[in-house]
């Protein structure tokens, strides 16, 4: 059985309940790897969801504040050069704005007291990378229990989906309610407080 595919196409690897039944799920929730990796992967999307809207709302404050236009390099001969607000466009910049840009992100997000490995970083990729891993290890860690390979689900809603019923089936946090999973996002929780207010 396939998950259904929306985008039109191919879909991933089955990955739907069947494929965690109560044998698998108590197996994992007694195997302290997968608690350990599933907890750590809960903290880790808590630490996205509280630097996502912080280092989103600087970055647009700066873009509109700089009015820097897209390189010319990426506009047709005769065509205006438009001016980039949105973050996720900020890699059309010509290459001296985007530094600057950069530049003053770092600036704002040690304001911010958001801190990277690399000076310099983005706080929100750094962390979305750091999400990426740990949620792959996760998985395979899973894989002995649900005959699940990870590199098999590239439907990135069908990665999500997994990745929550494996965090869910696995870590204690499940079951303590710290977390809860409207199916888009995390919901604020003591735990998330905890880490916002580490990061101020």
């Amino acid at each position: 059985m396939e998950l259904s595919n929306s985008t039109g196409g191919r879909s991933s690897a089955s990955t739907d309940n069947t494929m965690l039944t109560r044998e698998s799920v108590q197996a994992m929730a007694d195997a302290p790897e997968m608690i350990a990796a599933a907890n750590a992967v809960a903290f880790c999307m808590a630490d996205v969801a509280v630097k996502t809207p912080i280092v989103e709302a600087y970055q647009r404050q700066l873009l509109a504040k700089g009015q820097w236009l897209m390189a010319q390099a990426f506009v047709d001969p005769g065509e205006e050069r438009p001016v980039i607000l949105d973050p996720k466009l900020s890699y059309l910049l010509e290459e001296e704005d985007a530094k600057t840009f950069q530049t003053q992100c770092a600036a704002q997000a040690a304001a911010a007291g958001l801190a990277t490995r690399i000076p310099g970083n983005c706080p929100k990729t750094e962390s979305d990378h750091q999400r990426y891993v740990l949620e792959l290890h996760m998985l395979t860690l899973a894989r002995q229990y649900t005959g699940v390979d990870p590199m098999s689900i590239y439907q990135p809603a069908d990665r999500k989906a997994y990745v929550v019923r494996i965090s869910v089936a696995a870590g204690q946090w499940g079951r303590t309610e710290l977390y809860s999973w409207n199916g888009r996002s995390w919901t604020l929780s003591s735990a998330l407080v905890v880490i916002s207010r580490s990061r101020t």
